[in-house]
């Protein structure tokens, strides 16, 4: 009868035990969780951010490209009727010849 007692002490012993750990065990799963759930958040925010500087970015080379296009077309087209650019393509051609 007396081994009986021991063993149930041991027994109690051990599920308090593996009780200990099951709740350390909880604690990191949380602390994982809550680190993995403010990277996603920091990455989202990163990402947006990211998004957003390269959209500013496209916009800004798309309107250079726009106003390039605009002054080539103005630069040609004034250029062809000003009597001193066509002077200076007929010295071009003839230097060329």
């Amino acid at each position: 009868m007396w081994k009986w007692k021991e063993i149930r002490a041991q027994l109690n012993e051990q599920i308090r035990c593996i009780g200990e750990r099951t709740e350390t065990q909880i604690a990191v799963l949380q602390e994982v969780d809550d680190f993995f759930r403010k990277r996603g958040e920091a990455e989202a925010e990163y990402s947006r951010q990211l998004e957003k500087l390269a959209k500013g970015i496209m916009q800004r080379h798309k309107a250079e490209k726009n106003r390039k296009s605009f002054l080539d077309q103005y630069w040609t087209k004034r250029c062809s009727y000003d009597p001193c650019c066509i002077k200076c393509h007929v010295v071009a051609d003839a230097g060329d010849e």
